[in-house]
């Protein structure tokens, strides 16, 4: 599936997804962080305990894929309102999404960007604590 043109990152380094791999289900008795980067989804919603592959293609999406594969993987994942909206603003998301943490990235020449995310638990958007360079809000 990988080309010499597409880099492919293994972020946690279990090898094969399978139906014996188990590697990701201790996090959930973990607390997660009280302020998660949120990735608005404009035609998904993602559950816990699903894998589920996602494209990124806007700049501040994929600013904050890098930054969250950089540091411990979690991230927020939240509906849009209205899916045609291409950098959501906070009036633009429902206050309710999925915790979830990114599994795998591929990242494309074109500059586009594929990951696997794992739904861990639900949650709900207490306040928005930054809008730059992407949304941050505490859960």
């Amino acid at each position: 599936m990988t080309t010499p043109e597409t880099e492919f990152i293994n972020i946690l380094g279990t090898g094969a997804e399978g139906a014996g791999d188990t590697s990701g289900t201790k996090i959930w008795s973990k607390a997660l962080p009280e302020v998660l980067p949120i990735l608005g989804l404009s035609d998904i919603v993602i559950f816990p305990g699903t894998l589920t592959p996602l494209l990124v293609e806007t700049p501040q999406s994929i600013r904050l894929i890098d930054d969250v594969v950089a540091g411990d993987r979690f991230l927020g994942l939240v509906l849009q309102r209205n899916p045609e909206v291409e950098t959501p603003k906070p009036a633009d998301l429902w206050l309710h999404g999925c915790a979830g943490r990114v599994r795998k990235m591929l990242k494309f020449p074109d500059g586009m960007v594929r990951i696997l995310v794992e739904g861990l638990r639900r949650f709900r958007i207490q306040e928005f604590v930054s809008e730059s360079p992407f949304l941050v809000a505490r859960i």
